[in-house]
């Protein structure tokens, strides 16, 4: 009976520790980790690697060979090959159960944040310790290996965070949404009715389609090349993100067009934030004036989009207004302040982010949707926004 119920617990925490490692290997979302949850922050800090690997590889290559020695013991073997199958299962469940105490103390002591399913894992490593000290009662030898694997075995894992750890924040990558047969997600602006031309553009692959002339954008809403930057004025990846676009768009010679699509990082209007953290308290504010600025002056948008950015502090709703007073007059600023149309552009982009659809397009911000390509996270060189322009747009025109 125990030996089926460890079974069980090996397979859940097998199942868990894949799902991580998929998800960290290929830099898809996971479920329910929207942007700014403790779930992002933590697998996404410097805590969440061994070495250059995604720690839940360790923990997927410990169930997996907990597994399949407990699979051999049902086998009709000779006794003896049994039993040390068995304290080869102990051993790596001990060593399981004390990376699972460790990885929980950095949790709750270091990062002060939680990962839903890390959590989890580390639940079944505990309860599958406990239930193969139960079910394989060693003697004081085999208890003594079983120890000095498990202490050799943490060790090892600590080293490996230590000595090489990732620098926090979230990482790039870049994944090929692939063509679909319909329209999945018809993005309308509130202002969509209102508009005298209309560009229909669609984006991933198909499955998204907006109107280059009813959102912000810098450059020609006509231009022969658009992708949407998903971003957010007090985000530190979004600014360069930015100036990386900016780059592209002059390699493309003026055949770049970039949707600038506001998407705070404050839960006091993005509800998949959960709480805002106070280099976000403007988030919400900034993303309403750029909107309201393009939407009464288009042509002004890009200065402002790119004021917001300048500098190595974030501007405040104080200084965004201070700015739009001095060059518009208090009566037009108050014009801006009191329309509340970007709520529904933000809503828009939110059912973009949406986590809980069945085909999320990303998770990390900012994310940068070009024909097929999606790009998001951290960006640091040129080449990695241009690499995937030119698999969507070919390479820009050499000068």
């Amino acid at each position: 009976m125990l030996r089926s119920v460890l079974t069980v617990i090996l397979v859940a925490g097998l199942g868990l520790c894949g799902y991580l490692t998929y998800a960290s290997l290929t830099a898809s979302p996971v479920a329910g980790c929207g942007f700014n949850s403790s779930c992002h922050d933590v697998l996404n800090s410097e805590w969440s690697k061994w070495f250059t690997l995604p720690v839940s590889v360790v923990g997927f290559a410990i169930y997996a060979s907990a597994l399949g020695i407990l699979a051999f013991t049902f086998a009709p073997i000779p006794e003896e090959s049994r039993r040390q199958g068995e304290q080869w299962v102990l051993a790596l469940m001990t060593l399981a159960a004390v990376s699972a105490i460790w990885f929980i103390g950095v949790q709750a002591g270091m990062l002060g944040k939680y990962c839903p399913f890390c959590m989890a894992a580390h639940a079944c490593s505990l309860v599958g310790a406990v239930l193969a000290w139960v079910a394989f009662p060693p003697a004081i030898r085999q208890a003594t290996q079983a120890g000095v694997v498990s202490f050799l075995g943490l060790v090892l894992l600590i080293f490996g965070q230590v000595a090489m750890p990732e620098p926090a924040g979230p990482r790039n990558a870049t994944v090929e949404q692939q063509h679909v047969a319909e329209v999945e997600l018809r993005l309308k602006s509130p202002d969509q009715d209102e508009i005298e031309k209309s560009r229909p553009v669609l984006f991933a692959g198909g499955a998204v389609e907006l109107d280059t002339h009813a959102w912000p954008i810098i450059g020609d809403p006509d231009a022969e090349f658009v992708v949407i930057d998903v971003m957010d004025y007090t985000c530190e990846y979004c600014r360069d993100a930015s100036r990386f676009l900016d780059q592209a768009r002059e390699k493309y010679d003026g055949k770049l067009a970039v949707i600038v699509m506001p998407l705070p990082l404050s839960h006091n209007c993005n509800a998949y934030v959960p709480e805002t953290l106070p280099e976000h308290e403007s988030a919400c504010q900034l993303a309403y004036l750029a909107i309201n600025l393009w939407r009464t002056k288009p042509e002004d948008f890009a200065e402002f989009h790119h004021w917001c950015f300048e500098g190595d502090d974030f501007k405040n709703q104080e200084e965004a207004l201070a700015y739009l007073d001095q060059k518009y007059g208090k009566e037009f600023v108050d014009e801006l302040i009191n329309d509340d149309a970007p709520a529904g552009y933000i809503n828009e982009a939110l059912r973009l982010a949406d986590p809980t659809r069945d085909n999320q397009l990303f998770g990390l911000m900012p994310a940068i949707i070009g024909k097929t390509q999606i790009s998001e996270g951290a960006f640091s060189r040129l080449q990695e926004i241009m690499g995937p322009f030119a698999i969507d747009f070919g390479p820009p025109p050499k000068k």
